[in-house]
């Protein structure tokens, strides 16, 4: 009979997590030579992925959010820097700021 490796472990990302728990029961199920309930496996599968897809949700909602917060930030910048009381110099540092930071995340 061919062994093969459980993968699932706890260190595993969450949105792996369902292919990796199928693939285990069915290495168990090979293992042990038991007859897999394909009906039980399914039912299995599509709550993990349920639970999967709402946490990718959650994700998506975060990035979200955050994308907001950076756009905001990056409008107040735009306001400082077309105030007319606001020096050349204060207004250059800003912008030679802005662009170090643009190409470090790059």
């Amino acid at each position: 009979m061919t062994y093969f490796e459980h993968i699932d472990h706890p260190k595993t990302p969450s949105i792996l997590k369902p292919m990796t728990k199928l693939h285990d029961d069915l290495v168990n199920g090979h293992c042990t030579g038991r007859t897999l309930k394909v009906g039980k496996l399914i039912k299995k599968l599509e709550k993990n992925i349920s639970k999967q897809v709402e946490e990718l949700v959650d994700i998506e909602e975060k990035a979200s959010i955050n994308a907001n917060k950076v756009n905001e930030m990056l409008q107040t910048i735009q306001r400082l820097i077309r105030r007319d009381d606001l020096s050349s110099q204060a207004k250059d540092i800003i912008m030679s700021e802005m662009e170090e930071t643009y190409e470090r995340l790059k």
